[in-house]
This record gives C-alpha cells, structure tokens and sequence, in this order.
C-alpha cells in the first residue's frame, strides 16, 4: 500500500509539473512567432537601401563603348533605356533598348537589395543568349560607387566566365558602368563602359 501511495504521489507531482510547464512551453511558442514575424516583416520591408536604388530610376540616353579583347578599338552604341521601381518599392527594373554593330539589341534587368544578406544584387537577361547574368556586392564608404562581382557562362569555352561590374553616380542625373571580363587564365580587362543620362 505504501508503495502504492509512493507511485500515486510521484504521478502527481508528474502531472502537477506538467501543468505548470505547458502555459510556459505555449507562451514560448508565442514569443518565438511573434520573433519569427519581426524577422520576416524586417524582411520584406523596403528601407534606406532600396532608396538608393530608386535613384536610377527614369528614362535614360545611354552611350556605350564595348572591347571584345584587350587592345582592341572599342565599338560604340548608343540606346536608350527606362527603368522603375517595382512590388512596392522592392526592385528596380530596367527595360534597355539599342543596337550592337546594327544588330537590334534588347534587355531587361532586375536589380534589388537583400536585407537578410546585407548584400545589392542583379540579374540580366538579354537578345544576346538564353542565360542570365548574376551579380551581387556593395556601395563603397561614399555611398556613390556600387561594385558586384557576377559570373555567367562562356559559351564559346564552357567555362565560367567572371564579371566586375561598377556603377558610379556621376550626380544625380548621370551615372557610368563599367564591366570588366575575366576570363580564365587571362587578366581582367575592362569590356564595356557606359555613360547614362537622364532624359528630363
């Protein structure tokens, strides 16, 4: 009998334990959501980053130079290209337009800042391929130079082929590009610079 009452005391005590511990273990459960949810919301809010990106937004003339090998005479184009902020202020994108060597040329990129990686990144797609081009990197101190660093395939090759890319707000209606190639066992060269201004 006494090893009975021990049991039933111990059972007890088991269920009065459990009782207290649930409210809690509900309660965390409740501050872990609502944490998740600040994260999530941190996430997917616009912010200071996107502003900047919003600097480039408009309608733009564009004069590009374009080296297909180091030493080589550039070949020119000029185009024209319209770019937006997109999903409330999330994305800018662009919609380019132009020609290389008379050839009708068209593009469209999607550029945005990830709040989770701290990271501006881009993507490209053009009527030059079926691939895309993928970059990601930072302002520098003045908040003016934003350097990224992608990589695409070379399709001559079958190697990956490493890009530099460099945007520089000149002021507030004007900005340059630059891009720099690195194939291979080559030394990066710059291949493109493009010189943009606003259309007011």
């Amino acid at each position: 009998a006494e090893g009975r009452h021990e049991m039933e005391r111990q059972i007890l005590y088991l269920v009065l334990m459990i009782s207290l511990l649930m409210p809690l273990s509900a309660k965390d459960r409740k501050n872990d959501d609502i944490e998740r949810m600040k994260k999530w919301q941190a996430f997917a809010s616009p912010g200071s980053m996107h502003q900047k990106l919003a600097e480039r937004a408009g309608k733009w003339k564009n004069r590009a130079k374009m080296w297909m090998k180091p030493g080589s005479p550039p070949v020119e184009t000029r185009s024209s290209s319209e770019t937006k902020m997109i999903l409330g202020g999330r994305y800018l994108k662009m919609f380019y337009e132009g020609s290389v060597s008379n050839i009708p040329f068209k593009g469209i990129s999607i550029a945005g800042y990830d709040n989770h990686k701290k990271k501006f990144f881009s993507i490209w797609i053009d009527t030059m391929g079926t691939g895309v081009l993928l970059s990601e990197g930072q302002y520098d101190a003045t908040g003016k130079i934003l350097t990224e660093i992608g990589e695409m395939d070379d399709v001559a090759t079958g190697q990956k082929l490493k890009m530099k890319i460099v945007t520089t707000m000149l002021d507030r209606d004007s900005y340059k590009l630059e891009m720099y190639s690195h194939y291979p066992g080559r030394k990066p060269f710059k291949s493109m610079e493009l010189i943009s201004n606003r259309i007011k």
